[in-house]
């Protein structure tokens, strides 16, 4: 009997090493999967996840209560309990999800995640519908599950999380040029209202084969658009064109300036009293027609000629174009006489203070100089044009 209990004790020994060396144990977390492979092919699953269960020998995973394992355990695997499952190493080998996996939030060491997960937000950078083409950069989070652990793990890529957001990248980009700026920013924060757009336009077969091919389920109304911006270019692009119009506006601006203050200089308005100037400017206010009023009949269509035709001489003379740099009247006929005659006409232009003398030229010299140099200036106007110009200092009528 001593010999048959000592026998005994040394397999019991030899079973408890052979155990300590060769059975292993996973315990399965509740809403995790872990995949067994026999000799290096996969065999069995074993999930833990309350009211959840494998729906068909496709190891498909849907709600409701049901069996939590799928496929042919082999004799060296035993679950006991509910999340203890022992196996044989090396004959049985759990998955490691790194193997067939990126790291990508779905799962670790040897589980799958099962539960819902919404990964990092990523951007998709889109093109609105014709002609707006606003390009938009389109910021988005969906929430994704595991539902076949042996498809997810076995038949996917191994970048499977970035192949699945870059079909979701392209059906947002479709979306986005189905419509305006303006859609794009009213979805934001409604899930069910771009869900409904994204099926309206046909990409629900994309959902199926991830669900199909992948064993990856992108739940329904979980898509969502947090942020919508314009591209970094289209902005630079916005910006430039605000900076153009507000200076083409106040280039338009200060040579109404301009032209208002040599109209009224050539009128005998005094543009430093602020009250005289003032009724001067309401006056055409209040009146728009007199602009284009002869002088004979109380206007200043003459005025604003010769106010507008100097501008344009500044300009071209800015630009440094001399081909637009007329010496001439206003209606564009050439000044007749000598060239005495076209110095003292230039000079009508060229006299006189102020900021600079650019802008000088603009000015009728009537309203900046006195005395005989103001009448002489008038004389040789009419000596040269044969009227006499508005600004003359004693009031002669214009002649024709």
């Amino acid at each position: 009997m001593l010999y048959i209990a000592i026998a005994v004790l040394i397999i019991l020994v030899g079973l408890i090493v052979l155990a300590l060396c060769f059975v292993r144990l996973v315990t399965v977390q509740e809403a995790t999967a872990v995949a067994f492979k026999y000799l290096g092919r996969y065999a069995y699953c074993v999930m833990e996840f309350r009211d959840h269960h494998f729906a068909s020998d496709d190891g498909t995973i849907v709600d409701g209560p049901g069996r939590n394992s799928i496929g042919e355990e082999p004799w060296c695997v035993w679950r006991v309990g509910g999340g203890w499952v022992f196996y044989l190493h090396p004959l049985v080998e759990p998955a490691r999800y790194a193997d067939y996996n990126n790291p990508d939030g779905f799962g670790e060491g040897v589980m799958v995640r099962l539960g819902d997960t919404t990964p990092q937000p990523y951007v998709s950078q889109a093109i609105t519908a014709s002609p707006e083409n606003v390009p938009l950069n389109v910021e988005f989070v969906a929430t994704m599950r595991v539902v076949n652990p042996y498809r997810w793990l076995f038949s996917s890529p191994k970048d499977v999380n970035n192949q699945v957001v870059n079909r979701m990248d392209a059906i947002l980009r479709a979306w986005v040029r189905g419509g305006d700026q303006n859609r794009a920013q009213a979805a934001r924060g409604d899930g069910v209202k771009l869900w409904k757009d994204i099926v309206a336009q046909g990409c629900q077969s994309v959902f199926d084969q991830l669900k199909t091919n992948w064993g990856m389920e992108v739940r329904e109304n979980s898509i969502i658009v947090q942020d919508v911006g314009y591209d970094q270019a289209y902005q630079d692009a916005l910006k430039a064109e605000s900076q153009a119009k507000f200076q083409a506006n106040a280039s338009v601006a200060e040579t109404a300036g301009r032209v208002l203050r040599s109209v009224a200089i050539m009128s005998g308005v005094d543009v430093d009293n602020p009250s005289e100037l003032k009724e001067f400017m309401d006056k055409l206010k209040a009146d728009p027609s007199l602009r284009g009023k002869p002088a004979s009949k109380g206007g200043y269509k003459e005025a604003f000629a010769y106010a507008e035709d100097q501008v344009k001489r500044d300009r071209a003379a800015d630009a440094g174009d001399l081909d637009d740099i007329r010496i001439g009247n206003a209606d564009g006929t050439s000044m007749s006489g000598d060239l005495p005659g076209l110095a003292a006409a230039a000079a009508l232009f060229g006299r006189g203070g102020g900021q600079s003398n650019r802008r000088n030229r603009s000015n009728n010299p009537a309203g900046q100089q006195r005395g005989g140099q103001t009448e002489q200036a008038a004389q040789e106007f009419f000596d040269q044009n044969g009227v006499w110009p508005y600004w003359d200092p004693k009031k002669r009528q214009p002649s024709a």
